[in-house]
């Protein structure tokens, strides 16, 4: 049977951040783990039962937020499949210093995809066919089917770097924004690994880990490794690109990130996170990667040129082919920025 979009539509709304810090700049990560929530009570709704979050699309953050905001974040599904859900959602944010009555501030639009799941976890077909009730929502699903093209030539562009035998030279591939730093700094010596457990208050009713906490934590990290890079506090981060979650996290299961440094340019550089799970057998599985762009800022918050850029060898490939794959990413973005 189909539903009409708006039977499943929803926001949640909540004022985040610490007291003490009211009206300071607060990091992405509370934003994303609120997106991740409002997606899921909405896949939840429509396909009648548990779901799962699969992936997330590039979020660009337009504005920052502020400690002790009224964070607004409203969502609706435009694309279905057979087990699958697109949930358009969109951020807003109104400070207590704006005069009553004020409209909220745009911070973000993306899209996250749930996968209704069984008993088992497993996919669950069957999700219920979308009705689309006027113009606005049919040019809504247009926008969001082609970004679904996107992502798929994104993967594959990451496929076909990671399975090609190239070797690659540093004088190659390197970016002239890399040029005339300061100072430098190799990739491997930019990594930060954290390692912890999850508990029981992060599990959703599937029994395993929200995957608004996970992206919490990588937003950690990600702040943690470009403010060790640039050994300043001040740093901001300006997007997140896509995420796949390839693998569920059980409370038991041990979480390592790491974060490294990957690609700089002017006043941005991309930070690569990998997460892994350690299994109480003490199997080791890789869960999901992401890319965070973070922006170097001065004590007022204007952008500030990095003084910092990477040291590219040609005996470390691995480090190379991180390095390419970041510089894709960026021209990527470039080439399809009006939809991405």
């Amino acid at each position: 049977m189909a539903k009409p979009i708006s039977s499943s539509a929803n926001f949640i709304a909540e004022i985040i951040g610490e007291e003490s810090l009211a009206g300071q700049h607060m990091q992405a990560g509370a934003l994303l783990d609120l997106i991740d929530l409002c997606a899921g009570r909405i896949a939840w709704k429509h396909s009648n039962g548990p779901v799962a979050t699969v992936s997330f699309d590039r979020v660009n953050f337009l504005q920052p937020v502020y400690h002790l905001d009224l964070v607004k974040v409203m969502g609706r599904i435009i694309i279905v499949g057979s087990s699958s859900m697109m949930i358009e959602v969109q951020g807003f944010r109104k400070s207590f210093s704006q005069s009553p009555g004020s409209e909220f501030i745009p911070v973000c639009k993306c899209y996250v995809t749930m996968v209704a799941i069984n008993e088992l976890g497993r996919p669950r077909p069957g999700v219920p066919q979308l009705i689309y009730e006027n113009s606005e929502q049919e040019r809504e699903r247009d926008l969001a089917t082609e970004r679904k093209r996107l992502t798929a030539q994104w993967a594959q562009m990451h496929a076909a770097i990671d399975s090609s035998a190239q070797v690659y030279k540093a004088a190659d591939v390197m970016d002239k924004l890399n040029l005339g730093k300061a100072t430098y700094v190799t990739i491997p010596q930019t990594a930060v690994t954290t390692k912890r457990q999850f508990l029981p208050r992060h599990q959703n009713s599937n029994k395993t880990i929200f995957g608004g906490d996970l992206l919490l934590d990588m937003s950690k990290i990600a702040i943690h490794a470009a403010r060790q890079f640039v050994s300043q506090r001040q740093v901001l981060i300006l997007a997140m690109n896509r995420v796949f979650f390839k693998q569920p996290v059980a409370l038991h299961d041990f979480v390592e990130m790491t974060a490294r440094i990957v690609y700089v340019r002017t006043h941005v550089m991309e930070v690569e996170i990998d997460v892994f799970l350690e299994k109480p057998d003490g199997s080791r599985v890789r869960s999901h990667s992401g890319y965070f762009s973070v922006l170097c800022v001065d004590e007022n918050y204007n952008k500030k040129p990095l003084a910092v850029g990477l040291q590219l060898q040609d005996e470390d490939q691995e480090s190379l082919r991180a390095y390419v794959k970041a510089k894709e990413r960026f021209a990527f973005y470039r080439q399809h920025e009006a939809l991405d």
